[in-house]
């Protein structure tokens, strides 16, 4: 039986934790807000020293860490350099920069390089920005003009579901490829290599994370478009102009708990088994 250290995170750390326990793994957690939520089988330890001692592999959140310097954890500080002063003989994380890579002294896995992870997870994302805009229009998405800025994963996604809702659907790209496949889609194409809206939008999702909507694009844009951004940050609107020219809402997307512990149940074998 593998032993897992989970450190860090929010409620997705403590279903993989659930989902893990018992199916051939044993399972060590610290650094969470621990809840009635979670399986007694799975062990609280008191301190990092405790928790990682004799395990198999370390599991952190997603993000692992927002400033390259402690790990992504509301309850406790604990340095990268706390962390791998301990003998780690495998770390699996999310969004792991290259400065991680280099500061680990083991073998790291980051969620985010597979592939079927980050596609699975775009449905979960685009139903949210959905329920958001669902709340927050005074009108239908059936028939509202929506923008959809970037065709990555979460673009494609998200223009599909408006698309099949009814909404009229633009899609922004820079690449010549995707520009084509907005256009063989049926959708209305907008070249974000020098972005002037043409026309005015219900509601505009950003998924591209630099500052595409800028000062002189937010002026020409309708007090009453509602922007609802997913890109991670810095975000795709200028800071200063987005409240006061629009209906501004921030979603944060995160990877879905099912998501998370499927792929988790998958792939750990596979990954105990390549080291």
């Amino acid at each position: 039986m593998k032993s897992l250290a989970i450190i860090g995170g929010d409620l997705r750390q403590l279903a993989v934790a659930n989902e893990l326990c018992g199916k051939n793994f044993s399972i060590k957690m610290f650094a969470v807000n621990y809840s009635d939520f979670l399986s007694k089988e799975v062990a609280r330890c008191a301190n990092l020293a405790e928790c990682v001692t004799g395990v198999d592999a370390v599991i952190l959140p997603l993000p692992s860490s927002t400033d390259d310097k402690t790990i992504n954890s509301a309850t406790h500080k604990i340095t990268l350099a706390e962390l791998f002063s301990h003998n780690i003989p495998l770390c699996i994380g999310g969004k792991l920069s290259k400065y991680f890579h280099e500061t680990a002294a083991c073998p790291c896995f980051d969620y985010l390089d597979y592939e079927e992870l980050s596609v699975k997870n775009a449905v979960p994302t685009a139903e949210g920005a959905i329920e958001i805009a669902f709340k927050e229009l005074p009108v239908t998405l059936h028939g509202s003009e929506c923008l959809v800025l970037g065709f990555g994963r979460i673009g494609k996604v998200l223009s599909s579901m408006l698309h099949g809702i009814g909404a009229r659907v633009s899609c922004g790209a820079r690449r010549p490829e995707d520009i084509a496949y907005i256009n063989a889609y049926g959708y209305n194409a907008v070249n974000t290599a020098n972005l002037n809206l043409t026309r005015q939008y219900d509601v505009i999702f950003n998924t591209i994370p630099y500052k595409i909507l800028k000062e002189n694009i937010l002026k020409t844009i309708d007090a009453d478009t509602l922007i609802i951004d997913l890109a991670s940050k810095p975000g795709g609107a200028d800071f200063i102009l987005e409240v006061t020219c629009t209906n501004y809402t921030e979603f944060i997307p995160v990877i879905c708990i099912k998501v998370v512990t499927i792929f988790l149940k998958i792939s750990l074998d596979n990954i105990f088994y390549s080291c």
